[in-house]
């Protein structure tokens, strides 16, 4: 049986960030759910912030979410000529998609996805928490359906390969 406790490199690094982003208590509170305990934040994982970018199921639940997301484009490996074995070069993407009811947060100025995505800049934009400097490449916010709205963040993150070129890092 595998083991349970093995993670792969993107696993490792998509939980520090949703470990960090569910430490913070302001993101706890803007996320507005129940099913939170903010005295245990990391109730968070799986129930408001996820490893994956999620559309809710239920277009009527009226949540809002957080998704994050690590895309690799290309695998750097010795193997291929003129492809740089150092560093493997990454984007990880943050979504905020929230219900459209939930938007407008009374006291605050700005849109809940806004006020989230800000609090998440804060904590990732040049952060250097993770053994590397995610830096934001892009901030967009969109339609995501006729119930959901989202702030979609992107950042670059540049990590050393292993000494293997890769071929342990990610599997």
């Amino acid at each position: 049986m595998r083991d349970g406790n093995r993670e792969s490199e993107i696993t490792r690094i998509k939980r520090a960030v949703i470990k960090k982003l569910y430490s913070d208590p302001d993101i706890i509170e803007m996320l507005n759910n129940p099913e939170i305990d903010p005295d245990c934040p990391d109730t968070a994982e799986f129930t408001s912030i996820f490893p994956y970018i999620r559309i809710p199921g239920v277009q009527e639940e009226e949540k809002c979410y957080i998704g994050v997301k690590l895309s690799i484009p290309e695998m750097r490996y010795r193997d291929y000529q003129n492809l740089n074995d150092v560093v493997i070069k990454g984007y990880l993407t943050v979504a905020v998609i929230c219900h459209n009811n939930m938007l407008r947060v009374p006291g605050q100025k700005g849109t809940r996805v806004d006020i989230i995505g800000g609090d998440i800049a804060e904590q990732l934009n040049f952060c250097k928490d993770f053994g590397f400097t995610l830096k934001l490449l892009s901030d967009l916010e969109d339609i995501m359906s006729d119930a959901y709205y989202s702030r979609v963040q992107q950042y670059t993150i540049t990590f050393p390969n292993n000494t293997d070129g890769g071929r342990k890092r990610f599997r």
